[in-house]
């Protein structure tokens, strides 16, 4: 999880089904490096209460790991829930989360499977 990027980013070509033009051409990271960004997709994962999407995952060969951004959660109309030990995911439209992740220092961590 990550709470200050603007966009569901992966480095990995086989998480895309098929891949659209992204708006992005790079990516700003932390460090004011910028990555190129080659394609986007929907992605469909396993959730707890069955299938569900994340819209607009962008494809960035060079990122070292998938990052899921708080803000495009909200922005595809899902919620965040963080208690102290916990991140709770709701893209549905269910009241119970689709994608529970655990917090590992300061980092919250969730394992997701596609579809």
């Amino acid at each position: 999880m990550d709470s200050g990027a603007s966009h569901n980013l992966s480095p990995y070509l086989e998480h895309f089904p098929s891949l659209s033009r992204s708006e992005l051409r790079g990516i700003s990271l932390a460090d004011d490096s910028s990555v190129p960004v080659t394609g986007k997709s929907k992605v469909e994962i396993r959730g707890l209460n069955g299938p569900v999407a994340l819209n607009d995952v962008h494809l960035v060969p060079n990122l070292s790991l998938p990052l899921l951004s708080v803000a495009a959660i909200f922005d595809q109309g899902g919620r965040v829930e963080f208690t102290p030990h916990e991140v709770r995911i709701i893209l549905s439209h269910q009241s119970s989360p689709d994608v529970i992740g655990t917090r590992e220092g300061n980092a919250w961590v969730v394992m997701i499977e596609l579809l």
